[in-house]
């Protein structure tokens, strides 16, 4: 399996979690299902924060230095465009991983989901169509 079939694979698993913790926000996440919500931030937490390593560490500067100049635009286009979301993943996570900051202001929580799920959505998007499609 090659790097870009890996990463695709990672994506997959990426949405389907993205989705039960956009599903947990919109139900809303209350003390009794608090544990759900935290294994599937947590297991997402695990892939995620590998993967976003991987590329923006690895993955993007090296495609940065291709041969082929519009691997090298794309790449260092969307590295630009996209590394906030690591940003925004990190401060999600280490806000939400606490049950009371959730019920305090479940408004904004749900709000926060969505934003950081479509942020997510559209990162894998660009990449798989954009980028990907060129290796």
């Amino acid at each position: 399996m090659n790097i870009v079939e890996r990463y695709m694979n990672q994506h997959k698993i990426v949405l389907s979690l993205c989705s039960a913790l956009q599903e947990a926000a919109e139900f809303g996440v209350n003390e009794k299902d608090f544990s759900s919500y935290v294994s599937v931030l947590n297991t997402l937490d695990d892939i995620l924060s590998a993967h976003l390593e991987s590329e923006d560490t690895y993955f993007y500067p090296d495609l940065a230095e291709n041969e082929d100049s519009v691997i090298q635009t794309t790449s260092q286009r969307l590295q630009e465009e996209m590394s906030p979301i690591s940003k925004v993943y990190k401060q999600y996570k280490k806000k939400y991983e606490i049950s009371e900051n959730i019920l305090e202001d479940e408004v904004t929580f749900l709000k926060e989901t969505r934003f950081l799920v479509k942020a997510l959505y559209n990162r894998i998007e660009k990449e798989e169509k954009e980028l990907y499609s060129l290796l």
